[in-house]
């Protein structure tokens, strides 16, 4: 009988140039994809992270003001100075202060007048109506930044009254907002002044409750 002829195993052409060159390209590319997918994680944790501080932060914030603990603090104050002219207080200037350890941003100031008397007699008693009027301010005294344990100086006179011959009697308001660094929350507070006559003759600012 014959011998069966067996088949010749086809050879199998080896991969050489190219596909080398291919596959090369994708092991190098295997890194960078990880890489890539890495730092994406990592920015995806940090913004949660970033996210999670401001929903306590803001949480603690208003949590706190609706139970009122920031009315005392944190706060700056407002102190009058002597005038120059001892018969007008409006020639005299406020002293906005930040006593804190903290700066505090974005202060904008405000002032009012709630009443005043003009006359030659001498009754420097409050005029029986005496409401907030409309609010003046200037933009040099808005949208500054008190650094710890500093201040700057405002002259309420120049929005709120023109320098009087005879003034008797005068009530105004200081309204200071800010926001502290500590807690990024707005808050605002308002200071209440009248004029007294001195022996002297000379008239002084002192500080008065708001109604």
């Amino acid at each position: 009988m014959p011998e069966s002829r067996r088949r010749k195993r086809k050879k199998v052409p080896t991969q050489t140039g190219k596909p080398k060159a291919a596959t090369m390209q994708a092991t190098t590319a295997e890194p960078e994809r990880r890489w890539a997918k890495g730092r994406r994680v990592i920015v995806t944790i940090f913004r949660l992270f970033v996210g999670a501080v401001g929903l306590f932060v803001g949480a603690v914030s208003l949590f706190a003001a609706a139970l009122g603990i920031f009315n005392e603090w944190p706060r700056p104050t407002v102190e009058p100075t002597n005038a120059p002219e001892a018969s007008n207080p409006f020639s005299g200037i406020f002293k906005v202060a930040n006593p804190r350890f903290y700066p505090l941003d974005d202060v904008r100031i405000e002032a009012y007048l709630w009443c005043a008397k003009i006359g030659r007699g001498t009754d420097t008693t409050a005029p029986t109506m005496c409401k907030r009027g409309m609010a003046s301010s200037k933009r040099e005294w808005n949208k500054r930044t008190l650094a710890a344990d500093d201040s700057y100086e405002i002259d309420v006179g120049g929005v709120l009254f023109a320098t009087p011959s005879a003034l008797l009697y005068a009530d105004i308001s200081v309204k200071v907002s800010y926001t502290p660094w500590v807690v990024r929350y707005s808050f605002d507070k308002e200071f209440r002044f009248y004029t007294r006559r001195k022996d002297d003759g000379g008239i002084e600012w002192l500080h008065k409750p708001l109604d």
